[in-house]
């Protein structure tokens, strides 16, 4: 995925965000609960978590991003270097 791509996807997360609170969540707990309920289009994951050296952390996340798309989830890994990430 390219960067513009990243974007594109940070800034609707952002826009949403912004204008309806209640159509976001975040945090390793609600996300977790969103994608079991299949209440998630698309998931977007820090590459800092994705590649965390905390192994625990990073087989959550890594776990996360493949039940995402055994689901049909959209899952993206951006970058932290990224001007909004």
């Amino acid at each position: 995925m390219s960067c513009a791509d990243e974007l594109t996807y940070l800034n609707k997360y952002f826009e949403i965000l912004g204008t309806n609170e209640a159509k976001v969540t975040y945090g390793p707990k609600s996300v977790e609960f969103a994608l079991d309920e299949m209440a998630i289009e698309v998931l977007l994951i820090s590459d800092k978590l994705f590649r965390s050296k905390n192994i625990a952390q990073r087989k959550h996340y890594v776990s996360l991003y493949e039940r995402a798309n055994r689901n049909g989830v959209k899952a993206i890994i951006f970058g932290s270097m990224n001007p909004t990430g």
